[in-house]
């Protein structure tokens, strides 16, 4: 099932013998437009992965243009291995894919090519293409490496191997397996702000014997 869903984004689904693979490809706005467009199109990645069953293999891929850092204690989206460069939308894009519980396997392997774009001014290589997947199905990735082009094109290709006979089954919950996050070190306030509505949202029907305003209180002081 193909479904183009706008300039930017497109969702489809694979079937290979028992397991169905979920596909997120994505567009994000480059740092030349504004915050609220980027916040928009996090949001937007935000709601299909929550749309993605849990028992489906959900591989996220594209142009992130952005750059998630370097390894940190504080969640498992990057390992050692991966491209170290940090930029602001990549701030913001990591701390989606912790709150996913998401990780990019590219970062995990060495890297004969250590990213897919060259910035035109300083011709660093960036990680801006990535590929994402859920952390409880790491076990079933063999190798994810970037590639030379395919296409006369100013961006690197990436590949990714993965073994359907290690897909680990669903958590009961997505949210119970989440990474907490200190967000004092990691989140910026508007973000942490953000991220606590969202999880306020979803805990609160799990919650009814507790009173709500306490709870409220504790989030806003996170």
């Amino acid at each position: 099932t193909f479904v183009p869903l706008c300039g930017r984004f497109c969702t489809f689904n694979l079937l290979i013998g028992n397991s169905m693979l979920h596909f997120i490809v994505w567009y994000a706005p480059t740092t030349g437009h504004t915050a609220t467009e980027r916040q928009n199109s996090l949001d937007k990645l935000d709601g299909l992965i929550n749309d993605c069953p849990n028992n489906h293999l959900l591989i996220v891929m594209g142009d992130a243009n952005a750059a998630i850092g370097p390894y940190s204690p504080l969640d498992n989206v990057c390992g050692k291995l991966g491209n170290p460069a940090e930029n602001g939308p990549g701030i913001n894009l990591r701390a989606l894919l912790a709150m996913q519980n998401l990780y990019a396997p590219v970062t995990r392997y060495t890297q004969t090519i250590t990213g897919t774009w060259h910035h035109p001014q300083s011709n660093t290589l960036h990680q801006c293409d990535n590929i994402f997947l859920r952390w409880d199905d790491r076990r079933a990735v063999r190798k994810c490496w970037n590639s030379m082009m395919l296409t006369s094109t100013n961006h690197y290709s990436m590949r990714l191997q993965i073994d359907l006979s290690k897909i680990s089954p669903p958590p009961k919950t997505l949210r119970s397996q989440r990474t907490v996050l200190d967000y004092d070190a990691f989140f910026t306030t508007e973000l942490a702000a953000h991220t606590s509505a969202a999880l306020l949202r979803e805990i609160k029907p799990q919650l009814r014997p507790i009173s709500m305003q306490n709870l409220e209180e504790v989030l806003a002081c996170t």
